[in-house]
């Protein structure tokens, strides 16, 4: 998704939850490859720059010769080649990885793709394909969705993965969990000032990601988050209340409604161990007790994607920890 006004108001970056799941069966064709040509061409600059690319270099090498994907991602992720040659100055390591351990590997990594997208395909048979890209950024994104294609930021996706194994399972995790976003409707100008509607905007992503990939759908491994549920709701709901009522419509979000949405997105782990981007967890817990009250998944997964009115949608789940 693109970056939100309340976003662009802030320095943080974007923690994009990576579910991890299983590698895909042996022998599955390679028919949803990655697209990995904006990625060869950063690290061609990169290695002939023996890890500090220039500006001029990262413009003329990666930029400029841009793929639609990386053209599209650019204004709201990267802004311009000085900043992303910052970046990297300023933080080479994970760049150097992504670029001599993970981008090897990712020529390997299509056939997942396909087993994820015809998991949603039996859910939906009308669902489209989406494209899956894999790029460099300046460390503030592992995945999103731009003009209805899926972008990968190596150089956070490749964060702490060593194997072969490690980032298969990443990365489809993160493909369930952004396809959702390539079917969602733009958030409205209300959504978008509402806390608990990017909260289940996310939380049908975790949980329909989940879903597909066989796992557990309830987010009840947060143990520091379950033990704290009734008091989290609480201050999940005062913080929406908040948020809502210093962000004009039509305008910009004041001090308080950053400080009220910062508490639960765009964030990081704090130091009493509240974990990073809580509102995703919070969406997951109402959308997962939705969806197991519905009789019919198919359709279920339907209404979730169109979601006409959140309060709607969290009466009728019943959720109230």
């Amino acid at each position: 998704m693109g970056l939100s006004p309340l976003r662009r108001a802030l320095p943080a970056t974007v923690a994009v939850l990576a579910l991890a799941a299983s590698a895909s069966p042996a022998g599955s064709r390679d028919e949803a490859r990655i697209g990995l040509e904006d990625a060869h061409r950063f690290a061609a600059a990169f290695v002939a720059g023996d890890g500090l690319p220039t500006a001029r270099a990262l413009d003329a090498g990666y930029l400029r010769p841009a793929t639609p994907a990386l053209a599209a991602f650019v204004p709201e992720y990267i802004v311009d080649a000085a900043t992303l040659a910052q970046a990297v100055a300023d933080a080479p390591g994970p760049y150097r990885h992504a670029v001599d351990a993970c981008l090897p590997m990712m020529a390997r990594m299509g056939g997942f793709v396909q087993v994820v997208q015809l998991r949603y395909q039996e859910l939906l048979p009308d669902a489209a394909p989406a494209a899956v890209v894999a790029l460099f950024s300046t460390g503030n994104v592992a995945g999103t969705v731009v003009d209805g294609r899926i972008v990968l930021g190596l150089e956070k996706v490749c964060d702490g993965v060593s194997s072969e194994d490690g980032l298969r399972a990443r990365l489809r995790g993160l493909v369930a969990h952004e396809w959702v976003h390539t079917r969602q409707p733009p958030p409205s100008d209300a959504d978008r000032r509402d806390l608990l509607a990017w909260a289940l905007r996310e939380g049908t992503a975790n949980t329909l990601a989940a879903l597909v990939l066989g796992e557990a759908t309830r987010a009840s491994d947060n143990a520091w988050a379950m033990q704290r549920e009734g008091e989290l709701w609480t201050q999940f709901q005062r913080d929406r209340a908040t948020m809502r009522a210093h962000w004009p419509d039509g305008g910009e979000p004041d001090a308080e409604a950053i400080e009220a949405g910062t508490r639960w997105l765009w964030n990081s782990a704090a130091p009493d161990g509240r974990p990073a981007d809580l509102g995703y967890w919070v969406g997951q817990r109402i959308t997962q007790a939705w969806l197991s009250r519905q009789p019919d998944k198919a359709e279920a997964v339907r209404r979730m994607l169109a979601m006409a009115s959140v309060d709607a949608f969290l009466a009728e789940s019943g959720y109230a920890p």
